[in-house]
């Protein structure tokens, strides 16, 4: 496990856990799986129309990313890994990939099994009127999808590819948390 709380998150320890598990197909192959919970970057203010975050709470957590990355560095290049988790990346448009974009921090070594079944659904994992996110702190944010579910393309060279991706919990006599969940099926290789 690895701690990568950030230093202005008082109260709180975010981390990574890494696990290796047998999956049994047609043969046997190992698969890492690493979760994680990054920092939450504070409300933002809406400026113009537009969302605006604390420039300083970004860095922080593109620091996060990188100590993340940094941990499972090896298992990027050598193993099959997939990579999930709250990412509260927040202050992304999904469409631009610029430097602050999720995908430009982990999208090179990786595939969004979501994005690549769902290119036409803008759905959402952080959703403003959610129960549990309308009353607190975060109400005021707006409602975009900050948790992902990645494979390395050692993956997808292998054929261990994702059939099926899609938001959970997020019907009101389902809705679990703050947060709705993302459910992935892989297909075995061949």
């Amino acid at each position: 496990m690895k701690n990568i709380t950030r230093a202005d998150e008082y109260g709180t320890k975010k981390g990574a856990i890494k696990v290796e598990v047998v999956v049994t197909c047609e043969n046997e192959f190992k698969l890492n799986i690493v979760n994680t919970h990054l920092g939450a970057i504070s409300d933002p203010q809406k400026i113009n129309g537009e969302y605006v975050y604390d420039t300083k709470e970004i860095k922080s957590h593109k620091n996060q990313v990188k100590e993340l990355l940094k941990f499972i560095k090896a298992d990027i290049e050598k193993s099959n890994l997939v990579l999930m988790g709250d990412l509260n990346i927040h202050h992304l448009n999904h469409n631009t990939k610029d430097e602050s974009d999720v995908y430009a921090l982990v999208g090179k070594d990786f595939l969004d099994t979501f994005e690549s079944l769902n290119l036409q659904t803008d759905s959402v994992t952080f959703d403003a009127n959610n129960k549990y996110v309308s009353s607190g702190h975060f109400r005021d944010s707006p409602s975009e999808r900050i948790d992902y579910i990645f494979t390395n393309h050692q993956m997808s060279d292998k054929g261990i590819m994702p059939i099926d991706s899609k938001v959970v919990f997020n019907q009101a006599n389902q809705v679990v948390s703050d947060h709705y969940g993302v459910l992935t099926t892989l297909a075995c290789p061949k």
